[in-house]
């Protein structure tokens, strides 16, 4: 229909008091993910989504240790206020690095002189939650994501405690949520699922199980009365290349209790882009050849 807006245009419901553009813009390469880019570049970028009607923006403390945030903020400042929605991520506590020789940008071609901490606890979220308002300079997130929670769990889905128990329990992480929900600091909060296919030895069927098993562990930290999570940031689990979240029935599951799905990574990381070149990135890894093919 002629008065139908654009696709990207067009809204959802993330929260009962939260509707969005259906497109986003998720903020890592503002992190230097893969490769170095300038901060002209980086505004330009987040200058033009805005231009073309996109309003929802996600990023993480993680990408480019701070340096997404702080690019998002400032460039989202030109703009007025409610003019675009915010999420950021909380799990991952960045603490500022002494020693610039001995300091690693870990998985970023660069970013911010910082380090990280996996923090999951309530007092952690309030305070990443403070910080990264700071760091963003906007006043205020839309939506908070309990970061993917893989690699905080002892570097294998398979330790049964680590982030998740932190998460659990009067002290844990998933009630500074609740809080800050109930007192309309932030509209809603999700949490981030990342199928991480083969690392650290394992299987993609044990990454596979570990993401349904993880869906019931949020579902079951809603205190009495309180709705569950608002959504779930599906990242990499439900693309061209991948439909695991599908066959798995987390899409099924979260339909059934009125979860919202935000799919990230819906480009692989890249290939989805770039098509099948040299380089090429799927999974945030070099392409494999059966994915190239």
């Amino acid at each position: 229909m002629a008065d139908q807006p654009l696709l990207h245009k067009q809204r959802r419901t993330l929260a009962p008091s939260l509707d969005t553009t259906v497109l986003g813009l998720g903020a890592a390469s503002l992190g230097d993910l893969f490769v170095k880019i300038s901060n002209v570049q980086a505004l330009a970028t987040v200058d033009k989504a805005v231009e073309v009607g996109i309003k929802y923006f996600d990023t993480a403390p993680w990408y480019g240790l701070g340096l997404s945030e702080a690019r998002l903020g400032l460039a989202l400042s030109a703009f007025p206020r409610d003019a675009y929605h915010l999420s950021t991520k909380v799990g991952r506590r960045l603490t500022g690095h002494q020693n610039a020789e001995t300091w690693s940008s870990l998985d970023f071609a660069g970013g911010l002189q910082n380090d990280r901490e996996f923090a999951y606890e309530y007092d952690d979220f309030m305070r990443q939650y403070e910080d990264s308002v700071q760091r963003l300079g906007c006043g205020r997130v839309e939506a908070l994501v309990i970061h993917d929670v893989e690699e905080a769990e002892g570097q294998t889905p398979l330790h049964p405690r680590g982030a998740r128990a932190n998460l659990a329990g009067p002290k844990g992480g998933y009630r500074a949520l609740e809080q800050l929900r109930a007192e309309g600091k932030i509209k809603a909060f999700g949490a981030g699922i990342n199928y991480a296919v083969g690392t650290h030895n394992h299987t993609a069927e044990t990454y596979r199980k570990w993401n349904v098993d993880y869906v019931e562990f949020l579902v079951g930290l809603a205190s009495e009365g309180e709705r569950p999570i608002d959504f779930l940031l599906l990242a990499g689990t439900h693309s061209l290349l991948n439909y695991s979240a599908w066959e798995d029935g987390i899409i099924a599951r979260c339909a059934e209790l009125g979860i919202k799905i935000v799919l990230g990574g819906a480009l692989g990381t890249g290939i989805l882009a770039t098509g099948a070149v040299p380089g090429a990135k799927y999974n945030y890894e070099d392409a494999p050849d059966k994915v190239l093919a």
